[in-house]
């Protein structure tokens, strides 16, 4: 840089020293022909150079170099030597120089800026980013003059390296001071005042990061001056301010604790060498500045700062004649304000200052004190008005629906594919305006107004306004274009429209429908297709209809109100008025199913049957006036001649009812079978009942003796007339639709007759296959027919009736047949009973329950297939009705008188009187004669006595019975027997005539006697039975009786004396026999433990008594023997002594019951032996034995 400079020192020189020798007055080469000297001028007046540099901004020289602050944008200026004058930094869209620092940063085109303020001077700004602090830049470039535009930057510095230029500076921006330096004289850390200072905003700035705070201490003395104490070069770690923040406290060590009167002093050291202004807390140390005051907006900023001057904040107002408040406050107690706005003071009220007046304005706020540096702080703001939003103009009117939940409002179209026009304007001049519509690209800024059209759908359209020095205005207006809703329809499925009638002075539409097919008219209120996603409302009458699709209206008069309506559209509503009647209606009484009757299965019928409806009068549906009346069964059916009645509305009424109805007896004796009157609640309906309910069941006056069952048609067209001669029975099958008519014989025909009862109804059909039209009439066979009819009337529903008619032969007497135990059986002649001779006999065997009838069947005509036939049993008691049988069964025991009636679906049922006399008699079983010869536990086994002639030889069990029991039992049950029973020639017992058996069991002892029962039996209805006689003997079974000591019986004594008291024990030796056999033997050896004075058992395992008894009287002997004694050492004591015995006898018969045949006490046991008491000697025996019999 050095050699450059002197190099253009040089230049310079020598450039001037040849201009002063060619104005001296020596020879002066001629530059014009001097080429050497031509060329040199000619290159230093066509080119320029870079002559000195100047720093006009903030700078200091340290270490050689100079430093630039980069707190303002820094400005250098270049002086030039262009002796042409020519335009410098002329290279279209490139600037001359640049700015770089040591490691490649470049100062963008943004914050750097060159200008030639004249041909000699070229000011260059720039604003240095903080993060450079410290760092070394260079200016490098050329001049680059008008003369040279057309070389490249090469060509340039290789034929005008003069043109070049450079030159380095270090960016060292002087650190921020602190701010509001005060004394605090409150306690901190131990003592009672610390320096207090604010540190900068900027305080994280690299120009900040590092810096130390040089502070000095005084105190004053009592003098009144101030003393040096001492000096800290303090880091931001030396801040006692335990809550951090910007807020710097420090007190020195050597403060004392009780003083106040300290003041400091503090400096900044930037971390490059460079310091801050020195600041004192007192003015007597050096610059003592205040605390800055504080300005306060009120109301906020915009964001934006003035386009013409960056310094000045803005400020929107609602209108031109707004204002902005502020208030100013001073930094410490004492401090005095000044005001200003726009340098003209201002005054507050309620300490709010404003600012009006749309522009620039800058409000200053000064804080004074005497002896310190006042302190100004400056707000520059710029007040705007806030632009008007943008103007939205449609061609069509929004509808009067609210905005919905996301902000669309509506307008309506008649069609889809149509379009709405729109303008869209910025009102206020010196705005522009740029427009999206649905999201789409902004449009440029314009100055005019947008138009455009939008189809059918949601449209979003958004406008900004634009002002200088003003936040956007953007506004928006959200529009929903929709198809109109179309008027709903009105239509009947089911009604006419026939013309219209006045009523209360509204006209309504007549509308009729067919009362037969529907209960009311049926309606739709139809939403069109366009109306997708609407709500259709529909009210008759004020009432809301749930569903208007096939809703249904009544008769008379209707108000109707259809609204459609759907969110965002404009509700359409129709309102009609609608007259409903119904189409005249055709009533036919159908079949009458009737009963009648006096307690007879048949009536002679006298009587008529009406019908009339309320617009109808009355008319014969039936009449019945044989002199002699009709005979009909008790059940029966009336099929009413041709007839019609007419109802016209739902309320009219239709009434069934007859005159008095007679069963014929012969005149003034005729059987009331009651009345039906007019009116009565069974028999009377209206239309709009006989809707629902078509059949009746009437009841006459007299109940139980007539009531009647039938359906109604309803038609539109009168019904056609079909009769037949004969005439339909009344009857019917129950399975099938088909009406019968009876002829005599299988040849006989019926005619038939088919007319209109309508004028201009028409006729057609078919009978039997046979097709018609018009009026008809023909004859039919026996057979099956359908008659098929239908009438027609123009504008009315036509109806079809079908009859299904079937000819039959009359009915045919049937035929009888009787059987008994399967087989068919045949009269036996007259009955025994000689009252009934004239009766057919048959016999019946009875079962032994006394059962027993006579089977029948019987069987209808073999022209009369699957006809039943019931059978009539006319044999009963005086007074009392007949008695109907089935066609097969069983007829009791007795006389019967028997008729039959027969019947067939379909036909009339047909009574045969003629009576056939039959008569079942009873054969009766033997009586029974039997005897018990033994019982089973207790219940007797009974055993029939033979049937024979002779004596029979019986015998019984002597163990089940002492005598043996006899019984008679009828042959059957509930015969009656006369019983008698004899011994030998005498009569010991007897009974009369009874159904009991005759039972008896104490009459037949044992022995040889013979006795003879004779037995005779009797019943009604049945042949009288022959005498039974049996005779016979009864004995006894031979009897076993058996004892063993430890098995089948028991012998055991009773003993006393031996020298013992009773209760004391012995030993006894001795023998005890039974019929000489033994059944106790101690001899050799004692039995031991005899207890005395009690029963005690005698046991001998050795010996067995079994004998056979062939008669109760047989003897049964107990003998002692063998000196039965008591055994003792030395001396015995003795019942029997020696060769003596004692024995005692009994008979089998007291064996049997355990009875003592001497004067002591029984047994009390059956089959024991016992006897009195045997006294001798020494002592007393009694002994007991018990035996187990066996047959």
């Amino acid at each position: 840089m050095r050699m450059r400079t002197k190099f253009f020192a040089l230049s310079c020189s020598l450039f001037y020293c040849i201009l002063s020798l060619l104005a001296c007055s020596f020879d002066v080469p001629d530059i014009k022909n001097d080429e050497p000297i031509k060329e040199y001028f000619e290159h230093w007046t066509s080119t320029c150079q870079v002559g000195k540099i100047e720093y006009a901004s903030d700078h200091v020289s340290m270490n050689g170099m100079q430093n630039l602050s980069a707190a303002n944008p820094i400005e250098i200026n270049l002086y030039t030597i262009n002796p042409k004058q020519l335009r410098l930094l002329c290279k279209e869209g490139q600037n001359g120089f640049y700015l770089q620092t040591e490691d490649g940063a470049v100062v963008s085109n943004d914050n750097y800026s060159e200008c030639m303020v004249d041909p000699t001077h070229v000011k260059i700004q720039a604003r240095l980013d903080d993060a450079h602090e410290g760092k070394t830049w260079t200016l490098s470039g050329c001049l680059w003059p008008e003369n040279r535009t057309d070389f490249s930057l090469e060509d340039l510095r290789g034929q005008a390296p003069e043109l070049f230029y450079s030159a380095s500076f270090v960016q060292n921006t002087p650190p921020d001071n602190v701010k509001d330096l005060m004394v605090v004289r409150e306690p901190l850390d131990g003592k009672n005042a610390y320096l207090y200072f604010k540190l900068p905003d900027t305080q994280n700035l690299n120009r900040n990061t590092g810096s130390t705070y040089e502070v000095n201490y005084y105190l004053r003395e009592h003098d009144g001056q101030l003393y040096w104490k001492g000096r800290s070069e303090l880091t931001l770690a030396d801040n006692k301010n335990s809550g951090g923040g910007r807020e710097f406290f420090y007190c020195f060590p050597g403060q004392e604790s009780s003083l106040t009167a300290y003041e400091y002093t503090v400096q900044v050291n930037g971390p490059h060498g460079r310091k801050s202004e020195f600041l004192s807390t007192d003015p007597s140390l050096g610059v003592c500045v205040l605390v800055e005051p504080t300005i306060t907006v009120l109301d906020a900023p915009n964001g934006k700062f003035d386009e013409d001057n960056a310094e000045y904040e803005c400020y929107e107002l609602a209108s031109n004649d707004g204002t902005v408040s502020f208030t100013a406050s001073p930094g410490q107690e004492g401090d005095s304000l000044t005001v200003m706005v726009d340098n003209i003071p201002v005054t507050a009220t309620g300490g709010v200052y404003t600012v009006s007046g749309i522009g620039r304005h800058v409000i200053t706020v000064t804080s004074s004190r005497v002896g310190a540096r006042s302190v100004t702080v400056a707000k520059k703001i710029t007040l705007v008005k806030t632009p008007d939003a943008a103007l939205f103009e449609f061609e069509k009117e929004f509808n009067d629906c609210d905005e919905d939940a996301n902000g669309y409002k509506f307008i309506e179209v008649e069609s889809d594919d149509a379009l709405v026009g729109y303008t869209i304007t910025a009102p206020e001049a010196g705005t522009r305006l740029s427009v999206s519509i649905d999201g789409g690209s902004e449009s440029g800024e314009m100055t005019v107004p947008a138009t455009g059209s939008l189809p059918a759908n949601q449209h979003t359209l958004v406008a900004t306004v634009h002002k200088k020095n003003c936040n956007d205005v953007t506004s928006s207006k959200k529009v929903w274009i929709l198809k109109s809703l179309e008027e709903p329809t009105f239509t009947s499925s089911n009604g006419n429209k026939t013309g219209t009638a006045a009523h209360e002075g509204q006209t309504y539409e007549n509308y009729e429908y067919s009362y037969i097919t529907y209960s009311n008219l049926k309606y739709t209120v139809s939403n069109p297709v366009s109306n997708a996603d609407s709500t259709l409302t529909v009210t008759v009458d004020g009432s809301t209809v749930s569903s208007p699709t096939n809703a249904t209206l009544s008769n008379g008069y209707h108000t109707i109100v259809m609204r459609v309506e759907k969110e965002n559209l404009t509700p359409v509503e129709i309102t009609k008025y609608v007259y409903v009647k119904i189409k005249r209606v055709c009533v036919t009484v159908g079949k009458i199913s009737a009963f009648n009757s006096d307690g007879d299965k048949h009536v002679d019928l006298k009587g008529t049957f009406y019908a009339k409806t309320t617009r109808t009068p009355q008319l014969v549906l039936k009449g019945y006036h044989a002199a002699n009346g009709t005979k009909v069964n008790n059940n029966h059916t009336i099929t009413p001649d041709s007839h019609v009645l007419y109802m016209d509305s739902p309320s009219d009424t239709f009434y069934f009812y007859t005159s008095k109805i007679e069963d014929y007896d012969g005149g003034s004796d005729n059987d009331d079978l009651g009345t039906v009157s007019v009116g009565k609640s069974d028999s009377t309906r209206t239309l709009s009942a006989l809707k629902s309910s078509k059949h009746f069941h009437s009841y006459s006056s007299n109940t139980s003796r007539g009531h009647y069952e039938f359906d109604v048609t309803l038609s539109e067209v009168a019904l056609p007339s079909i009769t037949f001669s004969p005439d339909l029975n009344g009857c019917s099958d129950g399975s099938s639709d088909f009406e019968y008519i009876e002829v005599e014989n299988a040849d006989d025909t019926v005619s038939y007759t088919i007319t209109s009862q309508e004028s201009g109804a028409t006729l057609s059909g078919h009978v039997g296959g046979e097709n018609f039209t018009g009026n008809t009439s023909g004859q039919l066979g026996v057979g099956n027919y359908v008659i098929s009819v239908t009438v027609s009337k123009t504008g009315l529903v036509g109806t079809t009736v079908t009859r299904k008619i079937k000819v039959v032969q009359e009915l045919k007497e049937p035929s009888i047949k009787f059987y008994f135990d399967g087989s068919q059986a045949s009269s036996s002649g007259t009955p025994d009973d000689t009252r009934y001779l004239l009766y057919d006999a048959y016999d019946v065997a009875l079962a032994a329950d006394g059962s027993g009838s006579l089977a029948y069947i019987a069987t209808p005509n073999s022209a009369n297939s699957g006809a039943s036939v019931v059978v009539v049993e006319n044999y009963v008691a005086s007074g009392a009705s007949p008695v109907d049988l089935a066609a097969s069964g069983e007829l009791a025991l007795g006389p019967h008188k028997l008729t039959f009636r027969v019947s067939k679906p379909g036909w009339r049922e047909k009574e045969f009187t003629t009576q056939k006399f039959v008569f079942a008699q009873g054969i009766l079983a033997p009586a029974k004669i039997q005897y018990s010869a033994k019982k089973t536990e207790s219940n007797k086994v009974w055993t029939e006595m033979a049937d024979t002639s002779s004596t029979q030889n019986l015998m019984f069990s002597y163990i089940s019975y002492d005598k043996m029991p006899v019984k008679v039992a009828p042959g059957n049950t509930g015969n009656k027997i006369e019983v008698s029973l004899k011994k030998g020639d005498s009569v010991i017992a007897s009974c009369g005539k009874t159904t009991d058996d005759f039972d008896n069991d104490d009459l037949i002892g044992h022995g040889t006697s013979v006795y003879t029962i004779t037995v005779n039996q009797s019943r009604e209805y049945c042949i009288t039975s022959e005498t039974v006689t049996r005779k016979f003997t009864a004995k006894i079974k031979p009897v076993t009786l058996s004892m063993q000591a430890t098995n089948n019986g028991e012998l055991s004594a009773w003993i006393t004396g031996l020298g013992k008291n009773s209760g004391e024990s012995m030993w006894i030796r001795g023998t005890i026999k039974i019929n000489g056999i033994n059944i106790f033997s101690w001899t050799e050896n004692p039995f031991k433990d005899v207890v005395v004075g009690t029963w005690t058992p005698l046991r001998d395992t050795s010996y067995s008594f079994s004998r056979t008894f062939s008669s109760p009287s047989d003897t049964i002997t107990l003998t002692i023997a063998d000196k039965f004694r008591r055994d003792k050492d030395g001396d015995d004591l003795h019942i029997i002594d020696g060769s003596e015995t004692i024995s005692r006898s009994t008979t089998l018969e007291y064996v049997r019951t355990g009875k003592n045949n001497g004067s002591e006490s029984d047994a009390g046991i059956n089959w024991t032996f016992i006897c009195n008491t045997i006294s001798n000697r020494d002592g007393t025996i009694r002994p007991r034995v018990t035996f187990t019999p066996s047959d």
